[in-house]
């Protein structure tokens, strides 16, 4: 699986996988949290199974259901404190695939809660982007593109909402990254697919205002506002927070943050003349 621009430009990112990480033997206050933790265990099995089905939404539902116990057991980590007092303290380890590594059948690991929970919301979030892609892909008329645009649309807003808050309230991951890692341990590369969202719903208002046959000066306006947002992408990617990663980022990915953000800006050109 590959990144793959679909429905126009819309990316639809390979779903993570992830290997069996059992912790149900982490410190717990009492008989009840105990249970939350086989209880957190087996509802991430579900959501592994659903990864490897690769079914979005069957993922974002897996995802959404182990995410607050998943949240849970990271404040406990970061935050909390046993019932003798003590900070609690376990050793955990999780393997994952990347979505924007060049190679996205690699795992790798990483060994803490914080990077967990970073994880599950990558699956939420690129669930809720390939669930776009999947819909404008299908479209195969005008009148049909108006009415998927505007479900598609709030699916894209989740997403880049979702990476938007990876960058600002995850990262940046508090441990030690190890030499080989996944482009996503860097607080940059979620800044660059939040903009890649954004541009994927601006295009969406692009194509709109096309099929509606709006002013040859707005269109080019529209179209001028998308480039910038792919442009953006593309400098980021660049940038310093991940010139020690960028030689490992999905080709497809670099490629279309380039290729894609000129493209736009000629077809801005040809609107405003």
């Amino acid at each position: 699986p590959i990144m793959m621009i679909c429905g126009g430009f819309a990316p639809s990112f390979p779903l993570p996988k992830t290997k069996m990480s059992d912790f149900s033997r982490m410190p717990a206050r009492d008989g009840a949290a105990q249970g939350h933790l086989a209880q957190a265990v087996a509802l991430r099995k579900e959501l592994s199974e659903a990864l490897t089905l690769g079914d979005p939404a069957q993922v974002a539902a897996a995802a959404d259901a182990y995410l607050p116990l998943a949240v849970g057991m990271w404040r406990a980590m970061e935050q909390g404190v046993s019932k003798e007092g003590r900070a609690v303290s376990f050793a955990l380890s999780f393997s994952w695939t990347s979505f924007t590594h060049r190679k996205p059948d690699k795992f790798f690991t990483m060994y803490s809660m914080r990077s967990e929970v970073m994880m599950v919301l990558v699956c939420r979030m690129v669930a809720a982007g390939n669930t776009a892609a999947r819909m404008l892909e299908a479209v195969q008329s005008q009148a049909q593109y108006e009415s998927t645009a505007k479900d598609a649309l709030q699916h894209v807003k989740m997403a880049a909402g979702l990476a938007h808050f990876i960058a600002t309230e995850i990262m940046p991951l508090k441990e030690v990254l190890p030499y080989e890692r996944a482009p996503e341990v860097h607080k940059d590369m979620f800044v660059s697919i939040t903009l890649l969202y954004q541009a994927t719903g601006q295009s969406i208002a692009c194509r709109q205002a096309q099929n509606k046959g709006m002013s040859y000066p707005l269109l080019g306006k529209l179209f001028a506002a998308a480039a910038k947002l792919l442009a953006q992408v593309n400098l980021t990617l660049k940038g310093d927070g991940l010139k020690n990663d960028f030689n490992d980022i999905a080709p497809p990915l670099k490629c279309y943050a380039e290729g894609g953000s000129k493209l736009l800006k000629a077809v801005a050109l040809h609107y405003v003349g």
